[in-house]
């Protein structure tokens, strides 16, 4: 019998079932053994078949003069005919067959990892040094027209005055007495010829990596409005605080506590006798000046600071409740510090000439949001026995709060399952004596 040797030049990786002849034959082509690894073929020709890469051979001559048998080489020796039962069978297309499986991803965990990494320090870099330098546009704003008329001889004049807020949407119950009463202070605004300013945001809001409560959203607006604005001095008024005279000016109330004195830079009024802050930031009125912009820069940069009370550690930022006073605990805390304390004139809500700015109209009630939701009863009575001094006379006072009310809350029957929204009740009443 002659024998067919094999070339060495080509080496076949796997073996291969044997494929119909190329010119339609039905003869089944040599089949290898798939033990050597290292065979060599006479005219290997790669061909890609399903994603992977095969190599047939072509028959030569002298296999195609053999007898249609299979044949088959063991390690260096001739073709030798191979036993029926080791042919390799052809296996025909089947409709169950499995579809073909996706490529695995070429990334590893780590390398995701790393890339999760540099997204989150280019997000950092971004807040860092790009989001702070840009204050954000205000919702609602109001210029005064170009005056005329020559300037008084007021230290300060109206258009030299800037009046802001902000709110957040997000609750419902809270938004409708907010934006009642920006309408009452952007009527005053547009009778005594300041500028105002609306933010319907959280400014204190830095994004993922930055979260402080509303209550910050005031430091964070003087802080940007101190570094970019023109204006000569800046005022504050919570969302819940109602000009009740609109007929009083702004500009004289500022000069008449501190203002026209150079080394008054900011004026806040004083809270409750006796309560947890000397302070209370509801209405804040801060100067335009180096000296301003340092002391908020400051008071800012404690907002993360932690303390410790009622037996947990909590941040100024995010202290829930009222379990701390938040941006003005961190004042109270600054104002201990003598170069501090001298550039702020703290004033008493009520001042020497019988006028009441800050003042609180509340009155004593229990909290919906603080009852027992099965038993429907409200064990948290909120007494405000407030002095004289610091309640609200809505005939006589400037500047009011609905501070300390609940939006869901009962006046009288602890018990009842209809809560009213008590601020905003608040708020319609000293609206409506608005002058």
């Amino acid at each position: 019998m002659n024998t067919i040797t094999i070339p060495s030049a080509i080496y076949l990786p796997f073996a291969l079932s044997s494929n119909h002849d190329r010119n339609g034959g039905g003869k089944r082509d040599s089949v290898l053994n798939d033990k050597d690894p290292k065979r060599k073929m006479d005219s290997a020709k790669p061909e890609l078949a399903g994603g992977r890469l095969f190599t047939t051979t072509v028959q030569n001559s002298a296999q195609q003069k053999l007898s249609g048998a299979s044949y088959i080489r063991q390690s260096n020796q001739a073709l030798i005919p191979a036993k029926p039962n080791t042919l390799a069978k052809r296996e025909e297309p089947s409709l169950n067959t499995p579809k073909l499986q996706t490529k695995k991803s070429q990334y590893s965990i780590k390398q995701i990892a790393l890339a999760a990494l540099g997204i989150a320090a280019l997000a950092f870099t971004f807040w860092k040094f790009g989001f702070q330098e840009h204050a954000p546009l205000p919702d609602i704003t109001f210029s005064p027209p170009l005056s005329t008329t020559p300037p008084s001889p007021s230290f300060l004049e109206p258009e030299e005055i800037k009046i802001f807020t902000s709110y957040t949407t997000d609750i419902p119950e809270r938004l409708k007495l907010s934006k009642k009463v920006v309408q009452n202070q952007l009527k005053y605004c547009q009778k005594r010829g300041y500028h105002y300013e609306v933010y319907e945001k959280n400014l204190a809001y830095l994004g993922w990596f930055d979260q402080s409560l509303p209550q910050w959203s005031k430091i964070a607006g003087i802080m940007q409005l101190l570094a970019s604005g023109s204006a000569k001095w800046y005022v504050w008024l919570d969302d819940d605080a109602v000009i009740l005279d609109s007929n009083m000016k702004m500009e004289d109330f500022i000069g008449s506590h501190g203002g026209s004195n150079p080394n008054t830079h900011i004026i806040v009024t004083k809270d409750l006798v006796g309560f947890a802050t000397e302070v209370n930031t509801g209405v804040l009125i801060v100067r335009n000046s180096d000296e301003s912009r340092a002391f908020f820069k400051k008071l800012w940069n404690k907002r993360h600071e932690q303390i410790f009370k009622n037996n947990h550690y909590m941040r100024y930022s995010q202290c829930p409740g009222q379990e701390c006073f938040h941006e003005q605990e961190v004042m109270h805390e600054l104002l201990k510090d003598p170069q501090y304390r001298k550039l702020v004139n703290i004033i008493p809500q009520r001042d020497a000439n019988n006028i009441g700015i800050n003042l609180f109209q509340r009155f004593d009630h229990h909290d919906y949001d603080r009852c027992d939701p099965w038993t429907k009863t409200c064990p948290r009575f909120l007494s405000f026995k407030d002095p004289p001094e610091n309640a609200c006379d809505p005939k006589n006072d400037f500047i009011c709060q609905c501070t300390g009310l609940a939006i869901k809350g009962h006046r009288t029957a602890a018990s009842s399952l209809y809560p009213t929204n008590l601020r905003l009740e608040c708020i319609d009443d000293l609206v409506s004596k608005a002058k």
